[in-house]
Formats: structure tokens, C-alpha cells, sequence
């Protein structure tokens, strides 16, 4: 069976996210659609807007065959290692390609970019510019004498590194992202990126029109303003282990628990943090490494290998194809049953930890399981 596969966080699932899924079954009317989806928290360092049960099932109704977790310890770090176990992922499920949405719909540019990326010249250009303080978005820019890389493209570039990290036969495939651009909406075909929609919710606008549904999401939604008791809490009560924290800088860790001294809100204990070195994302993506625990010793032993797929939702047609896969050598975790069996003693730690980040999740949004 040929499968196509999908990097996502449905974050909610919008009128984009079926246009691109549409656009790919037009292409390959055939094929089983693999997603590989964020769990519970997300790239941009927050909680997801909505569970990562939740966003699957939604995501398996849209017409997606097999939607695999990608564990907090991939999802919430960097574009780099984001990307890597993403793509990892649906390298094991024998992919024979993945598309994603961009800006340019470009793949020999980002390829090129990519190559240039490796290369020892441009790698001292980056470090140069960040040491003067600029944030890691505007340096690589500047490294590329000034050429703009939009979000979406950024991490196709990285997709694209992660194939050739992984000597994978994969091909990359991009398609045109249609609303204007990432935070605005496009009121003529009622799309928006999810980023703006989050916005929404969180003001209590309307946002209905941009699901594909027309519906609004039920609660109870997730925002950063819940967590964050607990996180000031491990801020003020155990920092002295936050150095080892994953994106950890020296002098940030300070910062941070300053404004954790000075602020309940969590808006402005985040403003107080910013400098224009760091972007938001890099800094929330910090502080879910110290709420979650997520070192740098367990980033740097987990982020060069996939030990097991966790399933979260499958199709009929999805089924039959993870029948073939469960002949492989990877584990494929469907239920939580025979987990002693199936994964090793590490394997065991890294799953059960991500399961209780998940309990975590849900007990703090006040979801049912």
C-alpha cells in the first residue's frame, strides 16, 4: 500500500488543514494519509488549544487514515528537532512522501537553503550574529545576506536536513499555503492560520467560519494562564536544577526566576522575560521544558532515534496498513497493554513519561480521560 504522510499540529483542525489533506487525496487518490501530530503540547511552546485526543479524532473524521503522537519530548523542542523526529517517524512508517504548507511552494529554494545551512561558512555567520544579540530567526536571516524565510518554509528546510539525516528515500513535497499569510486571515475564502484562531478564542471573538465545520470547538480549551501556577511554583521551589533544562542559557535561568518573584499573571511575568534575542516561542518552549522536566541529557539521548509509534486514531483502511507495519522491527503501540513486552527498559520510561505529561495536561484543563 503507497502512504503519503502529514506533519501537523491541528491546533484546531481548520479550513487549511482540509485543503491540504484534500489537495494530497486529489494527488494520490490511493493512498493511506499518515499524519504525525503534536501530543499535548506543541512546537510553539504551550499547551495545545484542545487535547491530543481530541485533535485526533477530528482529524481521522477530516479523512486522515493514521494519526501518530509525536511525544513532548520532540514536539516542544526546535525546528531542528522537531522536524528530525517528525520526519523520523513517517520514515518508519514507509512513507514514500510527505507534504507540507509554504509560503513559497518552492522546493529547490528550501533545498538549496538546507545545503547552505550545513555548511561551515554559514554556521559561523549564524553564531557571529547571535553572539551581538540578535534572536535565532532574524540571525539566520542575516547569515543568508538578508533573505526572509517564513515559518512554514523555516521548517521545510529542517524536513528536508531531516531526510537527509535520516538516508531516507522520502520525497518532500510542499503545497501553497492559501490564506495571506501566518498571522492574518483571508476573509474572501474564510481561512485563517491556527494561530489567529487561538487568538480568537482566547478574546471570545467569532471563529466559527474558519472550521471546517462552521462549529465552535467545545470546551474546556488550554492556555498558558492555567499552567502557569505550577510552573511558578517549580520556579520558586526548584530552580537550582534549572541550568540542565533543555534551551537552558546562562543568565536566562535568573531572569526567569526573577519574574516569577514579581508577577501571578502569567502575560506579564512572560513580557518581563522578552528581550529581542529571544523570539516568544523560544522562551515558552523553555519554561515547558522546566514545567514538563525536559532536560538536556534526556533531549540529547532521545533526539537521534525513534524507539517506538505511538497510534492515536486509524481508519479501517489505516488498520489494514498497520497490520503490515507491526511485522517491522519498530513497536507500534496501539493500546497500553503488553507495553513491558514490547518496548525496553528506556523505551518503558520515555512512554510512561509522556503519559503522565498527558495525565498532567488533562487534569490542569480539567478534561476527562
Amino acid at each position: 500500500m503507497q502512504a503519503i504522510g502529514i506533519i501537523a499540529e491541528y491546533n484546531p483542525f481548520h479550513k487549511g488543514h482540509l485543503y491540504h489533506l484534500e489537495t494530497i487525496k486529489e494527488k494520490y487518490p490511493n493512498a493511506v494519509i499518515i499524519a504525525v501530530m503534536s501530543g499535548d503540547y506543541v512546537q510553539r511552546g504551550e499547551p495545545a488549544i484542545i487535547s491530543k485526543s481530541r485533535r485526533a479524532k477530528q482529524a481521522k473524521e477530516a479523512g486522515i487514515d493514521i494519526v501518530i503522537e509525536l511525544p513532548a519530548i520532540y514536539s516542544t523542542q526546535s525546528a531542528e528537532i522537531f522536524a528530525r523526529a517528525s520526519v523520523g517517524i513517517l520514515h518508519l512508517c514507509h512513507c514514500e512522501a510527505f507534504v507540507f504548507g509554504s509560503e513559497t511552494n518552492n522546493i529547490e529554494r528550501l533545498e538549496k537553503i538546507a545545503r547552505l545551512s550545513l555548511s561551515k561558512e554559514f554556521n559561523l555567520a549564524l553564531k557571529e550574529f547571535l553572539s551581538q544579540g540578535f534572536s535565532y530567526p532574524t540571525a539566520f536571516s542575516k547569515a543568508l545576506f538578508g533573505e526572509k524565510i517564513e515559518p512554514n518554509d523555516t521548517l521545510g528546510i529542517e524536513y528536508i536536513k531531516a531526510i537527509w539525516f535520516w538516508k531516507s528515500s522520502m520525497r518532500a513535497e510542499s503545497i501553497l499555503r492559501k490564506q495571506s499569510g501566518y498571522y492574518e486571515e483571508n476573509q474572501k475564502e474564510q481561512m485563517a492560520g491556527a494561530t489567529v484562531i487561538r487568538q480568537k478564542i482566547e478574546q471570545k471573538e467569532d471563529y466559527s467560519k474558519y472550521l471546517v465545520d462552521g462549529n465552535y470547538l467545545e470546551e474546556p480549551f488550554a492556555f498558558w494562564d492555567k499552567f502557569y501556577p505550577y510552573l511558578r511554583y517549580a520556579l520558586l521551589f526548584h530552580s537550582n536544577s534549572f541550568s540542565e533544562i533543555q534551551d537552558m542559557e546562562e543568565g536566562l535561568e535568573n531572569r526567569i526566576r526573577k519574574a516569577a518573584e514579581e508577577h501571578v499573571c502569567y502575560s506579564s511575568f512572560l513580557e518581563s522575560i522578552m528581550t529581542k534575542r529571544y523570539t516568544y516561542a523560544r522562551i515558552q518552549r523553555v519554561l515547558l521544558h522546566i514545567l514538563l522536566g525536559i532536560s538536556k541529557q534526556k533531549t540529547e539521548r532521545w533526539k537521534e532515534e525513534i524507539p517506538y509509534l505511538r497510534v492515536l486514531e486509524f481508519s479501517e483502511r489505516g488498520q489494514e496498513y498497520l497490520r503490515v507495519l507491526k511485522k517491522g522491527k519498530i513497536p507500534v503501540i496501539t493500546t497500553k497493554k503488553n507495553i513491558q513486552k514490547k518496548l525496553s527498559e528506556e523505551a518503558r520510561e520515555l512512554f510512561f513519561w509522556n503519559e503522565r505529561a498527558s495525565s498532567f495536561y488533562l487534569s490542569v484543563v480539567e478534561e476527562k480521560q
